[in-house]
């Protein structure tokens, strides 16, 4: 048995401590990583897929940020979607951006509807007022296979 205070316990003492150091540190590395992210998209990705361990969270946050940088790059004149789908779906970037890009091309297909299918048009605006042009172009879609 080693005396306290031996050489072989002083040379073991500093082995532990590294071990307990180098294993605090692996136990902390993902949370130290995140530590310069966007706390909002962390916690959402932590929430939502946490149970699929770090390497799910850290995809998560990367893609969360990189769907966030291209929605910021919107034009400003897509301003009022882009604020309707972050009330709606805000921490959820990746969500956001495809709510963004299915309202925009649902605006083209209410421009084009606008010529044929006014009435149609005019019915489903002031039905879903408010909603979005992806749930009005939904409803012109329908009125025209009902009336098909």
């Amino acid at each position: 048995m080693e005396r306290p205070g031996s050489l072989e316990s002083q040379a073991v003492m500093p082995l532990q401590r590294l071990a307990r150091l180098l294993f605090a540190a692996i136990l902390l590395q993902p949370a130290m990583s995140w530590a310069d992210e966007d706390p909002d998209i962390v916690v959402g990705c932590h929430f939502s897929i946490g149970e699929f361990g770090y390497e799910a969270i850290n995809m998560c946050v990367r893609e969360n940020q990189a769907a966030r940088a291209e929605v910021l790059l919107y034009p400003p004149d897509v301003q009022a979607v882009i604020a309707r789908c972050v009330r709606r779906w805000e921490p959820e970037w990746v969500i956001v951006k495809r709510c963004v890009d299915k309202e925009l091309a649902a605006a083209a297909a209410l421009e084009a509807y606008a010529g044929d299918h006014g009435p149609k048009l005019d019915l489903c605006r002031e039905r879903f007022r408010g909603r979005g042009d992806a749930r009005i172009k939904a409803c012109v879609e329908q009125a025209i296979e009902a009336e098909n």
